[in-house]
């Protein structure tokens, strides 16, 4: 989901003296900047908006100043300083980017005294206000585009949303109300008006973009719509209202931003009612006033929260007016009001800002390639084009480009993933049957994407082709077309449709690798059991066909359409050639997310690179990507059935410096991953500080956590800026307060699982990715239901269902009720996708047990994972008590291969002084010494799977 937050000022009038006289406070710029962040804290919690840095703008709307005096420009210029700088200090270290302070100029802020000089040129007029743009934004794009040459502020930028801010001034042209007829005046605030010409917006309009339907395009005015001189009092060179809207409407202007009315005792002019009046088109006008006033004031003022939030159906923008007063010294609390249309009645129209390049995976340019079994003139007769054509030829008019690359392959094609390296984009068209690259994409994508539940059942050596399409259990989905019958005869077909990452191909073997993912791009697969399948699938790239399609993946989706899926549709047997896509049948839909997003450790792990067909022993030399980093050795649950009870009994927490050491160390043997785990790592007492190093150094993370410390203002802040490389995964366990006290040997005081769960919905909606984990035990199977559907409401990545197991990992310890093993089934199958769990804990519950022994006799997963721990001989003194926990600080660490056997010496040691040389001679000599088949029988082993895929593809 995409979003942009606007933080509306407007009328600051900087300077204004009191009713007596008085100038204002000598330090108004800071007062007024800290109290504006920290009510942006409060707005935080209570509205869940993240003021995250790249999605937060600051608009001001003009009068920054009282009378254009450069002292009052100076006062501005540090009141955004201390806004940068508070907003730095209060959400977690974050840096506003000047050009995400936009200020455009209002009357008080031009040289008014020389307006109606006809010798004194344009530009001179706005000079003061130019050199106060040059230095609160330090010379940025906007500012510079501001020349005498060209007098216009015109911002664009391309995330989160596509999106173009234009400053239409209002303030080119002013008119003084009492210089004209008296029947003509209007009571106006500081005795002027401004007004729009004609010449002006033919000007104006040359800086419009040309791509203004995939364009949010908003328009800052210091002057509201409702207050421009218009109509009969319109000077006779100004335009009037209806045709000023006409022109935004035109040119699809979505939202405008406008200040200059506000209250003052002198005209007793009364405040705007905060209302969006509606315009044709869906032009939605915020206006707001006199949000700065420099002088102690108790009248209520106001600014506004703009939020622009883009789903791939729908686009709603959210409005918060925040009504407060300030004083020299504290803000009244007492007198904050909020005036909320959180869905507001006038939403901003799907195709303005609708980007079809971001849905299909085309970012910054327009280079695709499709790769399609195309026999020539197979569909010749049918008055047809092949899929791979058709594809290409609907994406050439959907994105108005005159051709790109059709690859055309056989079941004989050599797969060389090579020549697709640096494309955004590739479309693999075509049942396994014939297209071989469909073919490995299939048969590899459940290594790293979660949930995977489709497989195509081939049988190629058939002379007709002869396919079913397999949903994990259920019965095959096969095609009714019989031999004698023709491409596009009345007969029912299957189609899957795929969104999967891209990929950079390894240059050395021209392989795709399984490390060389990119998130960025996207392959999408269109494979049907037949051809019509597969032409009735490539109609999606039709523009009204795709609308349909991603308001059906809205709806299914909860309005938070995934960034991968799978889904299978019927092609009917009536139609021969499909061409409406919204006549197909779905009967199947399933969410994919990447493994390191859920962290399921019971497969091959993604970013590992597995090419063994050609080297059986890169495994040896595959470094370590994943670590285990316990900051702390113990906990404050007391669960009865805890497997690590040895560390818990520990008491230590590892020192801040011992922690960044080991990850500078981790930092040089190319180590990409950490997953903090414990013990609680949130009982460290400088774990914000580890959070934030880890995210400086460019880590992905991973925080296993029982959530009690979420809510914590300094992790929470910490979370947030590390939200797009991290994901938390919360040991909930339990739905219900009774059913959680007993299950983690806790009361009411120690944990809430009320106020856990809020801070969980909480941190979703700042981007932060969220499992929660429940370990299977008779208590919860009855709650199991309301769980999912109420995190699956709250948007969370998924509900990872585990099994109880014994200490060290032995078990598992099974439902003893066949009921319970059924309704846990069913809810793993009704919720594919979203309720997770290892693939032999499912078959132990379908009574398939897999046997408990261990073919292999390597660990093959100590070369790319290893955990760390604090560790200390002897037993020192409790130093500090946290949640009642005492704990004691350690330099030391013990480092082991094995998460299951922390502190045994037959699987780790302490912490080397040489981290490189250790992994080049005593890991190996250790993992020497496991032999699974003889030390981990006993053992359900996390690492099961990927230790089995690696020991079939080295024999």
């Amino acid at each position: 989901m995409s979003s942009l937050t606007f933080i509306h000022l407007s009328d600051l009038h900087i300077g204004q003296k009191d009713e007596k006289g008085n100038e204002p406070p000598q330090d108004c710029a800071g007062l007024n900047a800290k109290k504006l962040i920290n009510d942006l804290l409060k707005i935080r919690e209570e509205k869940s908006i993240s003021f995250r840095p790249d999605e937060t703008f600051f608009l001001i709307s003009g009068d920054i100043t009282n009378t254009c005096k450069w002292d009052q420009f100076e006062i501005a210029i540090m009141f955004i300083e201390q806004i940068r700088k508070q907003y730095s200090l209060k959400f977690g270290g974050f840096e506003l980017s000047s050009d995400h302070f936009i200020c455009i100029p209002g009357n008080h802020d031009l040289k008014l005294a020389e307006i109606k000089n006809p010798k004194v040129s344009f530009f001179e007029k706005y000079l003061p206000f130019k050199s106060f743009l040059d230095f609160v934004t330090d010379y940025s794009s906007f500012a510079r585009s501001f020349t005498h040459e060209n007098p216009f502020i015109n911002i664009r930028f391309d995330t989160p949303l596509s999106t173009q801010i234009i400053w239409i001034d209002t303030c080119r042209t002013i008119d003084y109300f009492d210089s004209r007829p008296k029947e003509k005046r209007k009571s106006l605030l500081q005795g002027t008006f401004g007004y729009i010409t004609e010449d002006y917006l033919s000007s104006l309009e040359k800086t419009l973009l040309l791509e203004d339907q995939k364009v949010l395009r908003i328009a800052l005015m210091h002057h509201p719509l409702t207050d421009l001189s218009t109509g009969d009092s319109t000077p006779s060179d100004g335009i009037s209202i209806s045709k000023l809207i006409s022109w935004l409407t035109k040119h699809k202007f979505a939202l405008i931003f406008s200040g200059h009315i506000h209250y003052t005792e002198a005209t007793g002019y009364s405040k705007p009612d905060h209302k969006m009046p509606e315009y044709p088109g869906s032009i939605s006008e915020n206006s707001v006033g006199h949000s700065f006033p420099t002088k102690p004031s108790v009248e209520p003022i106001s600014y506004e929260i703009i939020q622009i939030e883009e789903h791939f159906g729908k686009t709603v923008s959210r409005k918060y007016t925040r009504q407060f007063s300030w004083s020299t010294n504290t803000l009244a609390d007492e007198k904050n009001k909020w005036t909320d249309n959180s869905e507001s009645k006038n939403p901003i129209n799907l195709p303005k800002i609708y980007n079809t390049k971001d849905f299909l995976g085309i970012k910054g340019s327009n280079v695709w390639h499709v790769i399609s079994h195309c026999k020539p003139g197979k569909f010749e007769n049918y008055g047809a084009q092949s899929p791979g054509e058709v594809v290409n030829s609907l994406m050439l008019h959907l994105l108005s480009q005159p051709q790109n690359d059709l690859i055309h392959v056989t079941e004989k094609t050599k797969i060389n993933w090579n020549i697709f390296a640096g494309n955004n984009l590739l479309f693999v068209i075509d049942s396994p049957h014939f297209n071989p690259y469909t073919r490995q994409l299939l048969t590899d994508y459940k290594t790293y994407l979660a949930g995977g539940n489709v497989e195509f059942i081939d049988e190629p050596n058939q002379l007709n082709v002869k396919q079913r399409i397999q949903i994990g259990n259920q019965p095959p989905l096969a095609s009714t077309k019989q031999p004698e019958q023709t491409l596009f005869d009345c007969y029912e077909d299957y189609l899957l449709i795929m969104r999967l990452p891209g990929f950079e191909p390894h240059k050395k073997t021209k392989k795709l690798e399984i490390k060389d993912l990119d998130e960025n791009k996207v392959i999408w697969i269109i494979a049907g059991i037949h051809s019509k399948a597969s032409y009735a699938g490539t109609q999606i790239f039709n523009a009204d066909n795709l609308q349909k399609f991603t308001s059906s993946l809205n709806k299914l989706s909860n309005g938070k359409i995934p960034k991968y899926f799978e889904i299978v549709y019927k092609v009917p047997q009536e139609k021969p050639k499909i061409t409406d896509f919204s006549s197909l049948e779905r009967v199947y839909f399933n969410v994919l997310r990447l493994k390191k997003d859920v962290a399921m450790g019971d497969d091959l792990p993604s970013g590992v690179a597995v090419i063994l067909s050609s080297n059986k022993n890169v495994w040896a030399k595959t470094p370590v990507h994943i670590v285990h980093l316990d900051p702390v050795a113990g906990c404050n649950y007391s669960c009865p059935e805890c497997i690590e009870n040895e560390m818990k009994n520990k008491n230590l927490f590892l020192s801040i410096k011992s922690c960044i050491r080991i990850l500078c160390d981790l930092k040089k043997i190319g180590c990409e991953r950490i997953n903090f785990y414990g013990g609680e790592p949130t009982l460290h007492p400088e774990f914000p500080e580890l959070l934030n190093a880890t995210s400086a150094m460019g880590y992905n993370s991973l925080l296993v956590t029982n959530g009690s410390q979420l809510h914590n203002q300094d992790i929470t802040n910490s979370l947030i800026y590390a939200s797009s490389k991290i994901h938390i995964r919360v040991s909930l366990d339990a739905h219900n307060q009774n059913t959680y006290e007993k299950i983690h040997g806790i009361n009411k005081n120690t944990a809430d699982v009320g106020v856990i769960k809020d801070t969980i919905k909480f941190l979703i909606n700042q981007g932060i990715p969220v499992s929660i984990s429940i370990l299977v035990r008779p208590e919860i199977v009855n709650e199991l239901e309301s769980a999912v559907n109420f995190w699956r409401n709250a948007h969370a990545t998924a509900i990872i269902l585990r099994p109880l197991t014994a200490r060290n990992g032995k078990g598992p310890i099974l439902p003893s009720k066949t009921d319970d093993s059924q309704t846990i089934l069913s809810i793993l199958n009704k919720n594919k996708g979203f309720v997770l769990t290892p693939f032999w804990f499912h078959n132990l519950l379908q009574n398939h047990p897999e046997t408990q022994k261990k073919d292999y006799y390597t660990c093959y997963s100590g070369y790319y994972r290893i955990a760390i721990s604090p560790y200390n001989e002897s037993c020192p003194k409790a130093e500090k008590e946290i949640e009642s926990i005492p704990l004691t600080q350690t330099n030391d660490a013990w480092i082991s291969l094995c998460t299951y056997r922390r502190f045994d010496p037959n699987f780790g040691c302490k912490y080397p002084s040489d981290l490189n040389q250790w992994l080049k001679d005593y890991r190996q000599q250790i993992l020497n010494k496991i032999d699974p088949s003889k030390n981990c029988n006993e053992i359900f082993c996390c690492r099961d799977g990927y230790n089995r895929q690696i020991s079939s593809l080295t024999r």
